[in-house]
């Protein structure tokens, strides 16, 4: 590690210090755990403390800029985009049914490169033997193994903010 990212990673921390001073002794480690990753960018891994095993936790990838979301994935395969613009659909509305439209328009935004038939990719995605997605209307929407797979591999939460659908799609 560089001095300079040395530096101002203890800066980050004496932020994070001056907050968590200010709240009750009962909750400044989840404190800590809610602000660590708000105050630098790239995840961080923390122990969790209420783990038997032992084991470290990744903590949430941040969803609330789409442009360090998507960058912070890298991946090859034009349907494993799919499956991360759907996570970031799901982190940020929930479960609702998912058009191909809708697909290829977050893709443009994004600049990521997805299947011709992106729909088609939903209908065929399995994970242990379950398939992720149903038909809804005239989208996909995922499935509680869509769900469980989604959480796991993107490290997301389920969005709570309203969709607004168009009558177009």
């Amino acid at each position: 590690m560089k001095s300079d990212e040395i530096r101002s990673a203890i800066s980050k921390l004496k932020e994070i210090n001056s907050i968590i001073l200010k709240l009750a002794p009962s909750i400044r480690a989840a404190a800590f755990d809610i602000l660590a990753p708000l105050f630098f960018e790239e995840s961080i891994t923390l122990t969790d403390k209420g783990s038997k095993t032992g084991k470290k936790q990744v903590s949430q990838i941040s969803t609330a800029n789409q442009e360090k979301f998507f960058t912070s994935f890298d991946l090859t395969k034009p349907s494993d985009n799919v499956m991360l613009i759907v996570a970031w659909l799901y982190s940020q509305y929930g479960k609702f049914p998912i058009s191909r439209t809708m697909l290829e328009e977050q893709a443009s935004k994004t600049g990521l490169t997805i299947p011709e038939r992106p729909d088609k990719t939903m209908v065929v995605k399995k994970a242990k033997g379950k398939n992720l997605f149903h038909k809804q209307g005239k989208g996909w929407q995922l499935t509680v193994s869509g769900e469980s797979y989604v959480k796991e591999t993107f490290n997301v939460k389920k969005g709570k903010i309203p969709l607004q659908q168009e009558d177009n799609e």
